[in-house]
């Protein structure tokens, strides 16, 4: 794993999304107070204003595609065929969109936990979606290959994901990996928290197949708190889960 800082411009500037301006403004706020690799959505109108100011800060990038997912309520483990297969077609356009920018990585996620008694059928179809991008990913691929990073989230809290046990998501991943190494994780400390998982541990367990790590605060002590699940506070607030230190 590169020892490299990365900053969420999307978390920050959540107007960055689809207007260009505002996504050039946003990145050089953040560029200006050092070397960052720039984690982002993009889905305006305007792609070429955006590569263009990649390309002149010669800036790694990696696209976080769980934007699109969580806010359309699209997901890649859909027990709908029809949805599955209309996320899938929507993630291969930002393969495409990745390579154009040039990003290194593009992340995702698992989608909505269904049911127990329908779990491992949710289960099968993220598994086919994972491999219908990862072969496209091949496909598209022209002078490097893209990285498909799986982010686990968090179960029974907020947005209750297929993959989210740390163990769980091991055996998934290591499954992929034996036909696709450009599989990776991004594991969230937060979300590790919310799993109720010790985050030494999961991410000591996660260490060969982790990519990069999100730092990120939850609270967890009343669920009937306005700040209550994956809400991204600050280090420290008051009866959060995780201090500075």
């Amino acid at each position: 794993m590169k020892k490299r800082k990365s900053v969420v411009l999307t978390a920050f500037f959540p107007d960055s999304k689809y207007d260009s301006s505002i996504f050039c403004s946003s990145a050089e706020k953040v560029l200006k107070n050092g070397s960052f690799v720039l984690e982002f959505f993009y889905d305006g109108n305007d792609t070429k204003a955006v590569k263009e100011y990649l390309d002149s800060k010669q800036v790694e990038t990696i696209f976080l595609a769980p934007f699109y997912t969580k806010l359309q309520k699209k997901s890649l483990s859909s027990l709908d065929e029809t949805l599955r297969k209309e996320t899938v077609d929507k993630m291969k356009e930002y393969v495409d969109l990745c390579y154009y920018f040039g990003s290194e990585a593009m992340l995702i996620n698992s989608g909505p936990r269904p049911d127990a008694i329908h779990l491992d059928i949710a289960i099968k179809r993220f598994e086919k979606s994972v491999y219908e991008i990862l072969e496209y990913v091949m496909e598209k691929a022209d002078g490097y290959i893209l990285d498909i990073l799986l982010e686990p989230g968090d179960i029974g809290v907020d947005y209750d994901e297929v993959f989210g046990h740390t163990e769980n998501v091991i055996t998934h991943v290591n499954a992929v990996r034996e036909n696709y190494e450009n599989y990776y994780l991004t594991m969230d400390v937060s979300h590790i928290r919310q799993l109720g998982e010790s985050i030494e541990t999961s991410l000591q367990l996660a260490k060969p197949y982790c990519y990069h790590i999100h730092m990120a605060n939850c609270y967890l002590k009343d669920s009937n708190h306005f700040l209550y699940g994956d809400k991204h506070l600050e280090f420290g607030a008051l009866d959060s889960e995780l201090d500075m230190e």
